[in-house]
């Protein structure tokens, strides 16, 4: 979601582990009651500070991607390295190629691993893209994304746009009041928006042709300040990004099962949860990031995570060097603070800062590089 206003300075990996408990909602079905007992059990520990704002989630065979002042990977056994884009919105399109988002970036991107950037849509009827939140794939290997802009509670202008596989882009969905995450589920039957401004989840049928979306039903109402990103699990739960809750001065994670019902949350350290991945090995880990501190936080609660759907087929429009974004007005050059620049002279390239699991080989954000990373 489109919410900056904290910062931290350095990309490091630490590992606080806090054990967040959850109640149990009454009137449960026995596999609720199991996940809301992994829930109430769940592991949470920080696992990576954000340079910004952290969000755009997003795991690919075991690497975590995040954006935050630029884009970050993060591989099990090697170096973290950055990109200078500043993605709100992330997901795997085919193998190890992800679609990225975001508002700053006025267009949909396909990422490839080795860091090459193509634009898979950046105008509707000859229009530039107005914005871009989040993203996702349905069953059929069709493109979605938010456009949440301008909207608002009493300007329900909010959009959400298709692409096909042939390269066309329609709008599918409208009057919305700022759409962010938004997900397809396991079945590839429904299609989940977080009206981020009524902080309601709404559900919609997937249509099998190319019409537009039907009217939507209600799935949850998600109250204090709304949501942001979310994911679903293999099983059908949708795991979302619950943003602040005024009662603890946090946010969290709110676990909410097929059929609209409250399973359990799992608390998080931070004052905003902005978005939210499954990853690791085994895809049983839950990724979160937030601001307050800008972090990615780990949930280990045993839950095996939907992978998504995957768009095999894309119309590539032009290779682009992400450098070049920042012209044009789409990125700008952000110069560095007397704070930043005295904490990166202070930190070792071989700095090692441990984590189960995750142990950076080399600090390979040189001085020269950390220069190129990017505001939206």
């Amino acid at each position: 979601m489109i919410r900056q206003n904290c910062r931290s300075i350095s990309l490091a990996l630490v590992s606080p582990i806090l054990l967040m408990g959850v109640s149990l909602p009454c009137a449960l079905l026995r596999g609720e009651e199991d996940l809301a007992t992994k829930l109430q059990q769940a592991k949470v520990e920080q696992f990576a500070q954000s340079p910004a704002y952290a969000d755009a989630p997003v795991c690919c065979n075991s690497v975590l991607y995040f954006g935050g002042n630029g884009f970050w990977k993060v591989q099990p056994d090697g170096p973290v390295k950055a990109f200078a884009l500043s993605p709100s919105g992330a997901v795997v399109r085919q193998e190890q190629d992800l679609l990225l988002c975001g508002t700053g970036l006025k267009a949909l991107l396909n990422f490839a691993p080795d860091g090459k950037v193509h634009v898979l849509a950046d105008k509707f009827e000859e229009h530039p893209l107005n914005s871009l939140n989040d993203v996702t794939i349905d069953a059929q290997g069709r493109i979605y994304w938010t456009d949440p802009v301008g909207s608002s509670r009493e300007k329900v202008i909010g959009k959400v746009f298709r692409l096909t596989p042939d390269g066309t882009v329609k709008q599918v969905i409208g009057n919305l009041a700022f759409p962010a995450g938004i997900e397809v589920d396991p079945t590839g039957k429904s299609l989940v928006i977080i009206e981020s401004q009524t902080n309601r989840v709404l559900k919609y049928s997937v249509p099998e042709n190319d019409d537009s979306f039907g009217e939507p039903s209600v799935l949850y109402d998600i109250g204090g300040a709304g949501g942001d990103g979310c994911a679903f699990d293999a099983e059908g739960n949708l795991w979302l990004a619950d943003f602040h809750r005024k009662e603890t001065g946090q946010g969290r994670v709110t676990v909410v099962s097929p059929e609209g019902k409250l399973v359990g949350h799992v608390n998080v350290p931070a004052k905003v949860v902005s978005n939210i991945a499954f990853g690791g090995e085994r895809f049983d880990e839950v990724y979160c990031t937030t601001a307050e501190p800008p972090a990615v936080f780990r949930i280990e609660a045993g839950v095996v995570g939907f992978a998504g759907h995957r768009a095999p087929q894309v119309a590539f429009q032009k290779e682009i060097d992400v450098k070049s974004l920042s012209k044009g007005g789409v990125l700008r050059p952000r110069k560095l603070s007397r704070l930043e620049k005295r904490r990166l002279r202070q930190m070792k390239p071989d700095q090692k800062p441990g984590l189960s699991g995750l142990i950076l080989q080399k600090w390979t954000a040189s001085w020269s590089e950390f220069k190129t990373t990017w505001s939206r």
